[in-house]
């Protein structure tokens, strides 16, 4: 019979995998993804509203909730819900790139590499797009 202690944590019980088996799943800061683009910070940002918006449409058969809201003119806090998990994010609208930073839950790290391929296309394209 497996026992899951709720303070358990990869590599602190035998029983669960340790983080040198499953790296992935180790204890890790933010996922940053830096994107680069040429834009004005106002066009920046109008593009990104807009990939939001149709993100929303795209994927909402598989995104229970996407919610988005500008902090600052130059900071915009992201919160997605997927497979019953939250992941929450940071894009910060700088002179030649945005800047992503990914708090992945845990099993969601397992596709870390795959999020982060996923928005460098989909943002770069949308950043590189004619207006």
């Amino acid at each position: 019979m497996l026992h899951w202690r709720a303070d358990a944590t990869a590599g602190s019980d035998p029983r669960l995998p340790s983080s040198s088996v499953f790296p992935e799943m180790a204890a890790m800061g933010p996922i940053e993804v830096r994107v680069p683009h040429r834009l004005e910070p106002a066009e920046a940002r109008r593009r990104i509203d807009r990939g939001i918006e149709r993100a929303q449409s795209e994927f909402g058969d598989r995104v229970t909730r996407i919610e988005a809201a500008w902090q600052e003119d130059d900071r915009l806090g992201i919160e997605v819900e997927v497979m019953g998990m939250t992941i929450t994010s940071d894009l910060a609208v700088e002179p030649g790139e945005i800047v992503v930073r990914l708090n992945l839950p845990g099993m969601a790290r397992l596709f870390a590499g795959r999020i982060r391929s996923g928005i460098e296309e989909k943002l770069g394209g949308l950043l590189a797009a004619p207006a």
